[in-house]
């Protein structure tokens, strides 16, 4: 098996602390689906909403590690024609990741143990989607990782890729550079960990990393493997958005969506309106950057790539596309949606999951909740908007009128990815919770 242009120290670290660190047994109760893999997302922004799954669908997860992504997916396609490959370079961490599977019941994994640069030349065939996330900043070549997944991507496949951001790891790559001066001359692994575990109790409320805590806390409490994958790794570099698009350019790649969108954006952040006339001003990637260089902290850049322009359903298309609550969400939480619209008195404020104290706030209209009130991801804009009209009594409103309504609604709840337009010809999918209690009911439990 070769090591590409991995370095033998990157293979040798996650054969004996597999990334990320999970239990098999865990997966009797959760279902953990990364938003690269979550099948509506990438059908919304990679394939218009018309992409029916349940067959010709081909999967690669390029490093899967100890599985996150390969069980997602392999899950959501569980009983179709799909298929689902999952590679990686450490023979542990694939171990793990069909552990998770077996206990599923998933039988829908080819399991490879191959670097990712042997992808053009392992005759494995052309792949609609590939996940590749958190892996190639830690090669020595990067361009030359993006061109082998380039080559085995479908002409009109979507590359799923996550990469470190540059500022939000200013403090982590103080504390790599620092242990590499006090870890000289240790003997093994154990000590450079123990020795890292000591310099973070000592440092200084001003450190860099110690003003990061927030966000790498999680890291340090995983125990050894997440220290040894954020604090001693022995390889990795970080992008900075005009980088990461460079990076992409020269790859023959283009982005198709850049996820987490709302710290990204100028307005987000400058509240002085001449300032933001201004910002605003520039062109998309430069105001991206602004938008990373004031929030500061933003530690990964998490996109969608393709070979050639994608765009998402049209809103426009009212007889076509359907509206629907991304499948983290119950069927419960349409009625929830629809309580925080009818209750809101003059603004409808939606809080982003996971976004700390980001929100986004849009004026309530005549038939906003009205028709947030018939959104039930079975419907399409049409339908939903004949209802309203049929609620309406005399002059009710047009389409025109109740789309524009809808638009900033459908905007605001689509920033965090809670709503996604699907075509009316592809089914609606099983829930997160629905599918995890397929597997929970296995052990007894009700997931």
């Amino acid at each position: 098996m070769k090591h590409g242009n991995y370095a033998p120290s990157v293979k040798a670290q996650y054969e004996v602390y597999p990334y990320p660190p999970r239990d098999p047994e865990q997966e009797k109760t959760r279902l953990y689906v990364p938003v690269l893999d979550a099948l509506d997302v990438l059908n919304h922004y990679g394939f218009a909403g018309r992409r029916d799954f349940s067959s010709g669908f081909n999967a690669l997860v390029a490093g899967c590690g100890t599985g996150d992504s390969a069980i997602a997916l392999a899950e959501q396609l569980r009983g179709t024609a799909a298929t689902v490959t999952c590679l990686d370079l450490s023979e542990t961490s694939l171990n793990i990741a069909r552990r998770r599977a077996a206990i599923r019941g998933l039988d829908n994994i080819t399991w490879v143990q191959e670097s990712l640069l042997e992808l053009p030349r392992l005759g494995m065939g052309r792949f609609d989607y590939i996940n590749c996330s958190g892996v190639l900043h830690h090669l020595e070549s990067p361009p030359e990782g993006l061109q082998a997944l380039k080559e085995v991507l479908a002409d009109d496949g979507v590359l799923g890729l996550m990469l470190y951001a540059a500022y939000g790891r200013a403090g982590v790559y103080q504390m790599q550079a620092l242990m590499r001066f006090i870890n000289q001359g240790a003997e093994n692994t154990d000590e450079k960990i123990a020795n890292t575990l000591k310099v973070i109790d000592t440092l200084p409320e001003r450190h860099a990393f110690r003003q990061s805590m927030d966000i790498y806390a999680q890291e340090i409490q995983a125990g050894p493997s997440g220290i040894y994958d954020l604090l001693l790794h022995s390889h990795d570099r970080a992008y900075t958005i005009p980088e990461l698009y460079a990076f992409l350019d020269e790859g023959g790649m283009q982005l198709v969506r850049l996820f987490g969108e709302l710290s990204y954006r100028p307005e987000t952040h400058i509240r002085d309106p001449g300032l933001l006339e201004k910002v605003q001003r520039l062109p998309l990637r430069s105001r991206q950057a602004v938008g990373e260089l004031l929030h500061g902290k933003l530690c990964q850049h998490t996109v969608y790539a393709a070979k050639t322009p994608k765009q998402p359903p049209e809103l426009s298309d009212i007889h076509g596309v359907v509206p629907a609550l991304a499948f983290i969400y119950d069927q419960a939480a349409y009625e929830g949606f629809y309580r925080l619209c009818e209750d809101a008195r003059q603004r409808i404020v939606f809080r982003m999951p996971g976004g700390g104290n980001l929100s986004i706030a849009i004026p309530k209209t005549a038939h906003v909740a009205l028709i947030m009130k018939y959104v039930d991801g079975r419907r399409t804009l049409g339908e939903i908007f004949a209802q309203v009209r049929r609620e309406c009594g005399e002059a009710p409103p047009s389409d025109s009128r109740l789309l524009a309504e809808f638009r900033p609604l459908f905007d605001a709840m689509h920033a965090s990815h809670a709503l996604l337009l699907r075509h009316r010809s592809v089914p609606p999918m099983p829930t997160r919770d629905e599918m995890q209690r397929r597997v929970s009911a296995r052990y007894g439990g009700a997931g």
